[in-house]
């Protein structure tokens, strides 16, 4: 029901990309119950180029945020 109320939903996700390219879900600080879980598995399942500095790849921390469009 609340999705057919509100077609359009925001989910802000709290991410780490490790060394090796791999994210992991920290957080997520807005969202809607019901879509929550479905972007923590897609967001898993990612895969980046780690960031490197002049010691190597390295873990970094960011935000990503999901403005959904329902039903189009």
């Amino acid at each position: 029901l609340y999705l057919k109320i509100n077609p359009q939903a925001v989910v802000r996700v709290k991410a780490r990309i490790n060394e090796a390219g791999d994210v992991t879900v920290t957080g997520i600080t807005d969202g809607n119950p019901l879509l929550n879980s479905a972007v923590r598995g897609a967001v898993t399942q990612w895969k980046f180029t780690p960031v490197r500095d002049d010691s190597g790849p390295r873990c970094v921390d960011t935000e990503i945020t999901f403005a959904l469009k329902l039903g189009q």
